[in-house]
């Protein structure tokens, strides 16, 4: 089952820290994988592996594997300002946060145990393309939940 953060969350919650909201998207997986179904979340900070593994709700999970989407920092900063503008917030200092973030995933994807994907020449279908097969690789009910 796939999952993007944003959209699993009511707009009426409201979270004391980013580790609360962290645990509440995470025991979220893990009610899901509990019927046998892997899931896979798509999101930004929490897909940072020091803000999952330390998670309460983590231990319910054999395996988890992260995958970022990296680009050149041009081709991510043209790709972030040719999208609707963001409300409610500095748009433009959001896209200098967002390559910040691409570099980050960059510089210790090794370290961190990222697996990196980057679409700075890709179409979307080839990257949709990439991901499919990067998920078939990672993702089985095998390694989904522990009790």
């Amino acid at each position: 089952m796939f999952l993007e953060d944003d959209s699993i969350v009511p707009d009426e919650c409201e979270f004391s820290s980013e580790e609360t909201f962290n645990e509440y998207v995470l025991r979220l997986c893990r009610d899901v994988a509990q019927s046998n179904v892997p899931p896979v979340l798509f999101t930004t900070g929490l897909g940072v592996p020091e803000n999952v593994e330390g998670l309460v709700n983590r231990r319910y999970f054999a395996d988890s594997h992260y995958l970022a989407l990296v680009c050149d920092d041009d081709v991510q900063a043209d790709r972030l300002r040719a999208r609707p503008r963001w409300e409610g917030s500095d748009y433009w200092a959001d896209v200098d946060k967002q390559v910040e973030f691409n570099n980050w995933f960059k510089d210790y994807a090794v370290e961190e145990g990222i697996d990196l994907l980057d679409t700075t020449n890709m179409t979307i279908e080839e990257t949709a393309t990439d991901v499919a097969q990067w998920l078939a690789n990672h993702v089985t009910e095998q390694n989904t939940y522990c009790d």
